[in-house]
């Protein structure tokens, strides 16, 4: 699934080509669509790293964002991994 994600992502080039010298956000929801046969269930670990990891790469900042109307779980799995994901982003980034 990943390899297929990643074949339709876009580049970091074609982002910029938007808006070139503007910033770029990206706009990340760990739930599935509605209307979809996963509607609202949360996306699995690995998709949840990829998404981080691409949108770190890729972007000047990251939103998280989701509906108020599903009550908020800190055991959740996404939520686990992106606590993993900063605490690896700022150790590597920690000034000496």
């Amino acid at each position: 699934m990943i390899r297929k994600l990643r074949a339709r992502c876009c580049t970091h080039a074609e982002d910029r080509a938007l808006a070139a010298g503007k910033p770029v956000f990206f706009y990340l929801w760990p739930q599935y669509h509605d209307g979809t046969p996963k509607q609202f269930q949360y996306i699995d670990t690995a998709y949840w790293r990829f998404q981080l990891t691409t949108a770190y790469r890729d972007a000047d900042g990251i939103v998280l964002w989701g509906s108020s109307r599903f009550p908020w779980d800190e055991t959740s799995g996404w939520w686990a991994a992106t606590l993993e994901f900063v605490r690896q982003v700022a150790s590597a980034t920690a000034p000496l």
